[in-house]
C-alpha cells in the first residue's frame, strides 16, 4: 500500500462517494441520504442596489442539509447605521423560513460583525482561534425550526 498526492478531482469524487455511503449506512439518517448529494448547489442572494449600483447584500447557498449557509455579506460604508445590513440578513432568514430551510449559519472574524449578527437573533455554536493568524472566527447559526 501506498499513500500518493493527487489533484485529480475524480479521484476526490470516488472517495467522497464512498464516504457519503458510508455515513448513510451507519447513521441510517434521511438527511444523510446520498440522493441528497445530488443536488446542485446555486448561489443566489439578496442585494442592496442604489439606483443601479450594487451597494451590498448577502450571498448564500442551500447546502446538502437543508441549512442556508450565508457565504458574503457585505454593505458598503456610507449605507452602514441605516438598517440595511439587518433587512437583509432578514430577507435571508425569512426565505429560509418561506422554503422549510432548519436555520441559516455563518461565519464571521472577530475584526467583523458577531455583535451585529447575534442583535438579528444569530447565536454562536464555534469557534476557531487564530484563523486567520492572529484573530479568531465565530461560527453563528439562527435556527428556523
Amino acid at each position: 500500500m501506498e499513500i500518493k498526492h493527487s489533484k485529480n478531482f475524480k479521484t476526490y469524487k470516488k472517495v467522497e462517494s464512498k464516504l457519503i455511503e458510508s455515513n448513510y449506512q451507519k447513521s441510517k439518517s434521511e438527511n444523510l441520504n446520498p440522493s441528497i448529494y445530488k443536488r446542485k448547489i446555486k448561489i443566489e442572494g439578496f442585494y442592496l442596489y442604489d439606483d443601479k449600483n450594487v451597494v451590498g447584500g448577502a450571498g448564500f447557498y442551500v447546502d446538502h442539509y437543508n441549512w442556508i449557509y450565508v457565504d458574503t455579506m457585505f454593505v458598503s460604508e456610507d449605507y452602514r447605521g441605516k438598517d440595511y445590513g439587518s433587512k437583509l440578513i432578514q430577507s435571508v432568514v425569512a426565505y429560509a423560513k418561506e422554503i422549510g430551510c432548519t436555520g441559516v449559519k455563518l461565519d464571521t472574524w472577530d475584526f467583523q460583525a458577531k455583535p451585529f449578527y447575534e442583535k438579528n437573533g444569530f447565536t454562536q455554536y464555534g469557534l476557531l482561534e487564530d484563523y486567520p493568524k492572529g484573530h479568531t472566527t465565530y461560527l453563528l447559526a439562527y435556527k428556523t425550526k
